[in-house]
């Protein structure tokens, strides 16, 4: 199918192809086989978070203004309905002004925000559909915006341990999907950037410049560690009804689909306490 700005994110287009995000629903860090495939089939709905609403607002407001009505009508739930503030942005959303108005404020950031945004292409990675939709890219660099809790404190990942956001999210494997699907479609390796906003009381800002070495790593693999071919032919058999999703165990999706076959031992409770 032929993806545009109005079934980019429809389910006929995740089926048809996969995409960063989804493949971290898949296998991320905070992913889940079972949930991932649920969702796909529209047998559950993904949950969308008041942080998740946050970044889309943020994005909106920083990559396509223009849409700022579409948006409002869209997300109702950010906005108050009644009282002296209705029309507003309510309480707990309001601190995604600060952060547009940050953002605006430094030449350097809008500068890396500028070019072509939401742009849709398609390639293929290991005989997998790969669809891509980058925030800007201008020909010369690849950027994609975040609304991040914090730019500089550690986060825990059972993969990694203590570390930074952006390893912690695989946005490295994002960026490195940008990379490649762009190559593909224009024959040239751009460098990729993460262009991120904090959500602090005083909003951090930061452009940082995301390694080729890593990015090519993340998808090919090393001598440490394998890339993605393997996951990838995984979730198209997924797809195609050939294999049976592995549960989580620990999400809301596996929770309410959890039964007790048997009675477990403290060891095993202490191995499972997060």
């Amino acid at each position: 199918m032929e993806l545009n700005a109005e079934n980019y994110y429809t389910n006929e287009a995740d089926i048809s192809y996969c995409s960063a995000s989804q493949f971290k629903n898949f296998f991320g860090e905070y992913g889940c086989e079972a949930r991932a495939l649920a969702e796909l089939k529209g047998e559950v709905e993904r949950t969308v978070s008041d942080d998740m609403l946050l970044g889309s607002f943020v994005d909106c407001m920083l990559l396509e203004p223009d849409k700022e009505e579409q948006f409002k009508e869209e997300h109702p739930e950010m906005y108050a309905k009644t009282g002296p503030t209705k029309g507003m942005l309510k309480s707990n959303f309001q601190r995604g002004i600060q952060m547009v108005s940050k953002a605006k404020a430094d030449e350097k950031f809008m500068k890396y925000l500028a070019g072509d945004t939401q742009m849709i292409l398609t390639g293929n990675l290991f005989g997998v559909p790969i669809k891509v939709k980058m925030d800007s890219c201008n020909g010369k660099r690849i950027t994609d915006l975040k609304t991040v809790a914090s730019i500089r404190k550690k986060v825990w990942t059972t993969a990694h341990g203590y570390t930074d956001f952006i390893t912690a999210n695989d946005y490295i494997l994002q960026m490195a999907i940008y990379q490649e699907i762009y190559f593909q479609n224009f024959g040239k390796k751009l460098p990729c950037y993460i262009a991120a906003l904090s959500k602090e009381p005083v909003t951090d800002i930061e452009i940082i410049q995301i390694p080729d070495n890593l990015m090519h790593e993340r998808i090919y693999g090393n001598e440490f560690a394998p890339g993605i071919a393997a996951e990838l032919e995984t979730l198209a058999k997924l797809k195609a009804g050939e294999a049976e999703p592995v549960p989580c165990g620990h999400c809301e999706y596996c929770l309410s689909k959890k039964k007790i076959a048997h009675p477990i031992s403290l060891e095993e409770l202490r191995g499972v306490i997060e």
